[in-house]
């Protein structure tokens, strides 16, 4: 392991392994490794998690634009048009109530 100063860390000294450059067999074999080396252990990549968490939002939205009248609101002002979507908020969870009550 090497001491270095990284850009942006006002003078503090990281330790980094020195990886092989960049274009070569070695560093395709050392980003092979790692990947194998994080599915074996458990890993879970932040960045997938969340995306599933943006992807359930996206729906989420998608749903009160398209069937609880988000995307044509016809009133001006800042209040009336946060009634007019709170009013669609409050039917999503309606139905999500009613959806989660029923006897399967």
């Amino acid at each position: 392991m090497t001491a270095r100063t990284l850009p942006g860390t006002a003078g503090h000294r990281v330790m980094c392994r020195s990886l092989p450059s960049n274009n070569n067999k070695a560093l395709k074999a050392h980003r092979k490794n790692e990947a194998l080396a994080r599915r074996c252990s458990g890993f879970v990549d932040p960045e997938e998690t969340r995306y599933k968490v943006r992807s359930t939002v996206k729906r989420a939205y998608a749903a009160l634009k398209d069937n609880l009248g988000g995307r044509h609101i016809r009133v001006r002002g800042h209040a009336r048009v946060y009634c007019h979507l709170m009013f669609g908020v409050l039917a999503m969870t309606a139905e999500q109530l009613l959806r989660l009550a029923a006897p399967d």
